[in-house]
């Protein structure tokens, strides 16, 4: 009886014996062939390990070591000790633990909470009107939100305002400088934490779930009504039973999921419920609106004031206008302004070119070490940016680019590089092969077949890419805080805070600041808003 060895078997004793010198050769044959694609690799690994692997392991070397400023001493496990025991770090990992907690919780349940209210709504202008609303504060950049929040929540600011003018004037306080309610303060900053990226991917994908569903129940012959409650309700109950994944159809019996309801009727495979639940969930959004246009509608009435202006009435506008807040302040803040466009710019360009080259080479070709090197880009998403901060600092003083727009660029162009190449990887494996194939007979390289090809194919997830590679770098701050000192080298982030410092007295010219720093935004969404929400919900995304 002749025994059948499994292919686990085989591969088990084949792992086992040493490679024979002629399976040696054909290794480093098959490099040799695929010299391109290395080439292809050379500049994202050589980024990244200058400007993201060095750094990280500089700084668990010298973790080993006591540092006098002349000379180092080797102390073992002695940092690591006294971090664990200094009581300044227990209350450091407790209070960032909480506002961890807080805002993942925060940020996944009231954008899906606000999606679910908005498509229970009957009125498509409604629909819109509060999409439109809750997308504003995208174009606010986060730098001109923290001068905004800063001033509200300061001792001067709007909530002691509103305080003392409702009588509670005696609970005032300087909310951020109170070691009693910093915390607490910090968690409201962005109330009622809607706006964001969420509320643009929860919307749409929710409705293209429902119609889906619609077309999914349509097939099976379910009940109008139960349909419509199960688009509504049972896609976002995740692993509960009725609820739709891949093309598994809702179990119509639960009653948890799909109660019965006279006042509920269903209209396009959307969930409407009775006039007295339309009522509410109207106020409720208005409600949310509010809160949301609060800020927004701030930083505009105090562009146009003075401070006298502002302390009187802070929301509404007041006469006279001082339109002239706006010239005075692009004045100071137009070399800022300049700065961080040509930045933005060359980082956009250089990370989204390097992440598509390495990227159609790990998706589209097998070759010795591509799975190492997927492995070792993937390991960069693990490690948090502020641990390699100081050795970065260290590495790019040591090259020279202190106080260049270049200690900004190429950092960069690697620093968001593990995260697009590993969306893009996924996405350029999904197209298909004839494709390639029917390029390659025709001689096409790999240049011209990822011109071709691949961008055209892949312009939603990579104009996704783009804008969120675009807020990151017009939202920095700390990086640059740290490397440019000259005035004539701050991004507009670094400029625009630095500002607020050194004209605390002058809200109006900070407000009428920010307004011009939040006008590339508002361009850029208007431009690519479809480009990016179709790149986030039409499946390109599939991590």
């Amino acid at each position: 009886m002749v025994h059948k060895q499994t292919v686990g078997s085989q591969a088990e004793s084949a792992s086992a014996q040493p490679l024979p010198a002629r399976a040696k050769r054909s290794t480093w044959r098959r490099m040799w062939w695929n010299r391109s694609l290395y080439l292809l690799l050379a500049p994202v690994l050589a980024g990244m390990t200058l400007f993201q692997y060095y750094p990280a392991l500089i700084a668990f070397y010298r973790s080993f070591f006591a540092w006098d400023g002349l000379r180092a001493h080797f102390i073992g496990l002695e940092n690591f000790r006294f971090f664990f025991e200094d009581r300044r770090m227990a209350t450091a990992w407790t209070n960032t633990s909480i506002i961890l907690i807080f805002s993942t919780a925060v940020v996944l349940t009231m954008p899906l909470l606000t999606a679910y209210l908005i498509y229970s709504l009957r009125n498509d202008r409604h629909r819109y009107f509060f999409r439109v609303i809750f997308v504003l504060p995208l174009i606010v950049p986060s730098f001109v939100q923290i001068v905004l929040w800063r001033w509200v929540l300061s001792g001067n600011g709007a909530i002691n305002m509103l305080l003392r003018t409702i009588g509670l004037g005696a609970i005032t306080r300087p909310w951020l400088g109170d070691p009693d309610t910093a915390l607490g303060a910090s968690l409201f900053t962005g109330f009622p934490w809607i706006g964001g990226v969420t509320m643009l991917i929860y919307p749409k994908s929710t409705h293209s779930n429902q119609r889906r569903a619609r077309l999914r129940d349509d097939r099976a012959g379910a009940a109008h009504v139960r349909r419509g409650h199960a688009a509504a309700v049972g896609l976002r109950l995740g692993d509960r039973p009725g609820a739709l994944h891949g093309d598994r159809l809702p179990d119509l019996r639960w009653p948890a999921v799909y109660p019965r309801r006279r006042n509920v009727e269903s209209r396009g495979g959307v969930m409407h419920r009775g006039s007295r639940f339309q009522i509410l969930t109207f106020a409720l959004l208005s409600l949310f609106s509010i809160f949301q246009l609060i800020p927004i509608v701030l930083m505009l009435s105090m562009s146009i004031k003075t401070t006298n202006q502002i302390q009187t009435n802070p929301l509404l506008p007041t006469l006279p206008l001082h339109f002239e807040n706006y010239p005075r302040s692009w004045t100071i803040i137009q070399r800022y302004m300049l700065n961080s466009l040509g930045s933005t710019f060359l980082i956009l360009i250089g990370n989204l070119c390097l992440s598509a080259l390495a990227a159609y080479v790990l998706a589209r070709y097998r070759f010795p070490g591509r799975t190492l090197i997927f492995s070792l880009i993937l390991a960069l998403l693990m490690v948090p940016g502020i641990t390699i901060l100081v050795p970065r600092y260290v590495l790019v003083r040591d090259l020279y680019l202190i106080n260049s727009l270049w200690a900004i660029i190429l950092p960069g162009i690697f620093g968001a590089s593990a995260f697009n190449i590993f969306v893009l990887r996924t996405f350029f494996g999904t197209l298909p092969e004839e494709l390639f194939e029917s390029a390659r007979l025709d001689g096409a390289g790999h240049l011209t077949i990822l011109r071709a090809i691949v961008i055209p194919l892949s312009m939603p997830i990579i104009s996704s890419l783009a804008i969120l590679q675009v807020l990151g770098s017009w939202n920095d701050y700390v990086w640059p805080y740290l490397v440019l000192n000259f005035d004539s080298v701050r991004t507009l982030a670094v400029g625009i805070v630095g500002f607020a410092d050194r004209n605390n007295q002058q809200l109006g010219l900070q407000m009428s600041a920010s307004v011009i720093g939040s006008i590339p935004l508002l361009v850029l969404f208007l431009v690519a808003m479809r480009s990016f929400v179709a790149g986030l919900t039409s499946g390109a995304l599939k991590l």
